[in-house]
């Protein structure tokens, strides 16, 4: 009871996925802000993902026992990793920026 697949839609991302990616999104929002302590929390929340994202990596063979499933998953998780790192790298550069720290 509660194993078969009764959702037929074989591109809907993984769950934890698209949690990833909603937190993501908000983690956009709270970067665009002047405020230097919302920023400071962004940055331990970015810090917080990374650690779930490596996580849910060294458990994905048990969250997701078919191989095809579980390679898309993998893959899906590295690729919102990167994004996260991208968004952290820009927001550190441009900080960087804005102090004069970095010679464009």
């Amino acid at each position: 009871y509660g194993r078969s697949n009764i959702i037929r839609h074989n591109d809907r991302p993984h769950m934890f996925v698209k949690e990833l990616q909603l937190n993501i999104e908000y983690l956009k929002e709270k970067l665009e802000t002047e405020d230097a302590k919302v920023v400071k929390d962004a940055h331990n929340y970015a810090s917080s993902l990374i650690q779930g994202i490596a996580y849910y990596l060294n458990m994905a063979e048990a969250i997701e026992e078919d191989e095809n499933r579980r390679n898309i998953f993998i893959m899906n998780l590295k690729e919102q990793e990167d994004a996260l790192k991208r968004l952290i790298s820009v927001e550190h550069k441009m900080i960087h920026e804005e102090r004069g720290l970095i010679v464009k």
